[in-house]
């Protein structure tokens, strides 16, 4: 979820210098660290983290008819407005 910039700066800089692991962004860098550090503490926390926030506190999303009758709009961009719904939740929840 990092800014495009950031991701084909680093596939640029990586073309010329080829690694097999190339974490962009600190998000990526500090999990990075902390899996080759604390690999069981890593994947711990980081399922637990996921399971919360996309399991149990999940952003919520439009009610929808799906896609049966016509193809939807929604659910086709990069996101889906994902980052907006989770500000929004997070304003209801202060």
């Amino acid at each position: 979820m990092d800014e495009p910039d950031k991701v084909v700066n680093a596939i640029m800089r990586k073309s010329l210098r080829p690694k097999k692991i190339v974490p962009v962004g600190w998000k990526a860098k500090g999990s990075s660290f902390f899996a080759n550090v604390f690999p069981r503490f890593n994947e711990w926390l980081t399922g637990n983290v996921a399971h919360k926030y996309q399991m149990k506190m999940p952003p919520a999303a439009p009610k929808t008819e799906g896609s049966i009758y016509t193809p939807m709009q929604e659910g086709r961009g990069i996101d889906d407005g994902v980052d907006e719904r989770m500000r929004e939740q997070k304003k209801k929840e202060k």
